[in-house]
């Protein structure tokens, strides 16, 4: 089944980031090599360490609430929704830190700000309910429905 962009949530300390346009979850590892050059013309590898990152940009609803986020560590975790608009148990969560805030802003358009977000330590399978709006969509962009993150920047 594919997923569509809308579907995968970030939520800080189990609740929605409201007003998120788009998110970029991203796991990497190293490649450490075991070849030696006298092993011939071709290298070898194994996995090395791993380590994930999260990106995040938004609508601004309150600019220094965006801005205060850099330095902060949260619990970040990412959720998927199914075409039934229900939560999967594709729920990854682990600690991060806040790496960068960016707001941008232009004439005659709506505020954007942006996170940026490097991993501490392991993404781990969450089992625990997470918070929703009314199993609202809060990714879709209605200026009605949007709410902040509940004051709560851990």
């Amino acid at each position: 089944m594919l997923v569509h962009g809308r579907n995968i949530i970030i939520y800080e300390g189990g609740v929605a980031i409201a007003a998120a346009k788009s998110c970029e979850i991203r796991i990497q590892c190293d490649a450490v090599e075991i070849s030696s050059p006298s092993d011939g013309e071709w290298r070898d590898f194994i996995v090395g360490r791993k380590s994930w990152s999260v990106r995040i940009s938004m609508l601004v609803t309150n600019v220094r609430e965006i801005l205060i986020h850099c330095g902060s560590r949260v619990r970040l975790t990412a959720g998927v929704r199914d075409v039934d608009n229900t939560l999967t148990d594709d729920r990854l969560t682990g600690y991060a830190i806040c790496t960068e805030a960016v707001v941008t802003g232009s004439e005659e358009n709506l505020s954007q700000g942006s996170w940026s977000f490097i991993g501490c330590g392991k993404l781990e399978r969450l089992t625990e309910y997470l918070r929703d709006s009314d199993q609202k969509n809060l990714r879709d962009v209605d200026l009605k429905d949007l709410r902040a993150l509940d004051g709560n920047l851990t």
